[in-house]
């Protein structure tokens, strides 16, 4: 009991120590501590390199002089605290363990760390997102691709695409923003199960409906509220056990969010790269079956719904996964739906992410 008690103590007095800091100068002293770090060794590091993305990140941001809404701002309001919070775990780490405190506590501050380097992964992405939309505005009267070379759905037309009632004319329940706000504890960070360059999801709980994945688009533009309203149109006429199944939307108040069914399993990636893969290694039949979930899912979207669908970013971070380890395809936000009696299409751009 005494040991956690100072361990908590610890870390808080470490914190406050670090809060009058600019973010520029809490990064050098992130990395000037990792130097020193006898403990979490590889994560420390990883640690630094993640805050020394950040603030390289933040510099190409400013410098641009394109973003000025606020709005777009808001998902790095607690960047600086947990900045903070990072200093002071790594601080932690510099530290001579007894063999009491590493029993008791090692694997505590070993959580937190990992906690940390989560939300630092949400920052970078962010703000890739944002510098992704700073090179599009900017590249954009570059380059011109001909309307009649763009496949829309086979609902959408001129007059409609784009417009909130096109995501109405899908069927789809509509909900309200404040039902959603409810559903995630008001967006909370708690809540964040995904993040995506232009969307962030959460786990939400809806009284008529069994929990539920809430998918907001992070920024006030329309690069990601275009993606989302292709891929409500697309995904809402398919119907196969391999693809998520998107239960409702909302859009309201400069905001465009899509409700889908949750999946306890997560996503395939984790099981590949992420914490999964050592914790929870998959044996050859859940290979087996997974990938054959995935290629029947490929095979109903390119031969048998109609208008057929390219995917167009189908990569394991988009593959869902229930609590049987049953595959779904997701994130159809770049997707394009084919002209009858079309087998296949040229973009004109580069698509697909990694």
């Amino acid at each position: 009991m005494v040991i956690e008690v100072c361990c908590c103590l610890g870390l808080a007095a470490n914190v406050a120590q670090l809060a009058g800091l600019d973010v520029i100068t809490l990064v050098k002293v992130i990395k000037s501590r990792v130097e020193t770090v006898r403990q979490n060794k590889e994560d420390c590091e990883l640690l630094a390199e993640r805050a020394d993305m950040i603030l390289d990140l933040l510099r190409r941001v400013q410098a641009s002089k394109v973003i000025e809404d606020p709005d777009m701002w808001k998902p790095t309001e607690g960047l600086k605290s947990t900045l903070c919070r990072a200093g002071a775990i790594v601080k932690s780490c510099q530290e001579e363990w007894s063999y009491a405190y590493r029993f008791c506590k090692g694997g505590r501050i070993a959580r937190e760390l990992r906690k940390v380097l989560k939300d630092l992964k949400f920052y970078i992405l962010h703000l890739i997102g944002m510098i992704t939309i700073i090179n599009h505005d900017q590249n954009t009267r570059y380059y011109y691709i001909p309307e009649t070379d763009v496949v829309k759905p086979q609902d959408a037309t001129a007059s409609n695409a784009g417009k909130p009632v096109a995501l109405e004319e899908t069927g789809l329940k509509k909900f309200t923003l404040s039902e959603l706000e409810v559903a995630t504890d008001n967006f909370s960070l708690e809540k964040q199960i995904g993040i995506g360059a232009f969307s962030i999801v959460y786990k939400g709980q809806l009284n008529e409906m069994p929990e539920v994945a809430v998918k907001r688009a992070s920024y006030v533009n329309r690069i990601p509220f275009d993606q989302l309203e292709n891929e409500a149109k697309i995904i809402s006429k398919l119907q196969h056990t391999n693809i998520v199944k998107l239960l409702g939307y909302c859009s309201q108040e400069r905001e465009k969010i899509l409700v889908f069914e949750y999946m306890p399993g997560r996503i395939l990636d984790s099981f590949i790269t992420g914490e999964r893969a050592e914790e929870l290694p998959l044996d050859w039949s859940k290979r087996s079956q997974i990938v054959k979930g995935i290629a029947d899912g490929a095979v109903y979207l390119h031969k048998q719904c109609e208008p057929r669908i390219i995917h167009g970013d189908l990569k394991p971070g988009n593959i869902l996964l229930d609590a049987a380890l049953k595959p779904k395809i997701c994130d159809f936000g770049t997707s394009k739906a084919l002209r009858p009696g079309q087998d296949m299409d040229c973009t004109g751009i580069v698509v697909g992410s990694r």
